[in-house]
């Protein structure tokens, strides 16, 4: 199993380190085996956005039962259970719903068994690098469970912790940055911006894909604190990189609609453009985008071009993409009309 693991192989070593039997003297080490391969397998399907839940369900039911319950015990935990919890709480983190509240008893129960490490202890390192990843996580634990203040604070003393765990601070904070509440939001965003500023010095040692998902979680969390210029300048960089990606024009338009600086709108409409540009007349990605042209022409107050626009797209195409597209449209008209 540790070898197929090494491989990068944890569809395979998941079940066979889940064959070891429990009596058996490795058993504690198969089970922190199990739970990095659960993880880790977990996160390649939520990159590859596959399916997730039952998957997640299947990893809570194999993991609880190998670490003891916080709210029963106060014992310390051996260092191979750490492993486990630590990991079996990034999973509740990860999970649909995320499990807040179960994740930072554990994470609480994690921090203080790696409290106190002895200087000669020959697994140190291992220990400390377990309480540094604990931290990370308990960052989004607290913020999830309602407790910003305490997150914050925490993520002050989180400076010398590894670049992929303070990334998964910025990630994992996403959902909550998107908060229709703007006070919570603006908490949010600002433990986001903290974890982000302490990894840009570090941002080489990330895969690209990573380093990607970084500028993106950076420039969204610029929209909202109105700070539209340095959002912008990242979002200009993204744009150019991907012309030729219609999903992601379309997505940095979704993105950019949503602003209210005009510099935002006109990125928008270039970006809805190039989206158009790139998908097949008459599909719904065309439409989407067509639309997408229309309503930033008309936040931009061209509203002679955005009626061009639309009366010629009625005209080739009645049914303007159907029912949900087409009432989108004539809404859009009705205030062309006013």
């Amino acid at each position: 199993a540790y070898l197929e693991e090494q491989r990068l192989q944890a569809t395979i070593a998941l079940p066979l380190y889940l064959k070891v039997a429990d009596t058996h003297p490795r058993a504690a080490e198969a089970h922190a085996g199990a739970a990095r391969c659960y993880e880790t397998i977990l996160v390649r399907m939520r990159d590859k956005k596959l399916p997730t839940v039952e998957f997640e369900q299947t990893a809570i039911k194999s993991l609880k039962s190998l670490i003891p319950d916080p709210k029963e015990s106060t014992e310390r935990l051996s260092i191979t259970q750490t492993e486990t919890a630590v990991h079996f709480a990034a999973i509740l983190l990860l999970a649909e719903p995320p499990q807040f509240e179960n994740a930072e008893a554990i994470l609480q129960t994690v921090i203080q068994s790696t409290a106190k490490v002895d200087e000669a202890d020959s697994q140190r390192e291992r220990w400390l690098k377990l309480r540094q990843r604990a931290e990370s996580l308990q960052v989004v634990a607290m913020a999830g469970h309602g407790h910003p203040l305490e997150a914050e604070r925490l993520i002050v003393s989180l400076a010398k912790a590894s670049p992929r765990d303070l990334m998964v601070i910025v990630e994992r904070l996403a959902p909550f940055v998107a908060s229709q509440n703007r006070q919570r939001q603006l908490q949010y965003v600002t433990l986001q911006l903290h974890a982000i500023e302490l990894l840009v010095p570090h941002k080489k040692s990330l895969s690209r894909e990573e380093q990607d998902r970084l500028e993106q979680s950076q420039a969204r969390a610029y929209l909202v604190t109105g700070e539209s210029g340095k959002a912008l300048e990242i979002y200009e960089q993204l744009a150019t990189a991907s012309a030729k990606d219609a999903n992601r024009q379309r997505e940095i338009a979704g993105i950019l609609s949503e602003a209210t600086a005009k510099e935002c709108s006109v990125l928008a409409k270039q970006c809805w453009r190039r989206a158009e540009s790139l998908s097949k007349q008459g599909s719904a990605d065309w439409f989407t985008a067509r639309l997408g042209v229309i309503t930033a022409s008309v936040k931009l107050n061209e509203q002679a071009d955005a009626k061009k626009l639309l009366a010629v797209t009625k005209l080739l195409y009645p049914e303007l993409g159907g029912p949900e597209l087409k009432k989108r449209f004539l809404e859009l008209e009705q205030k062309l009309g006013k």
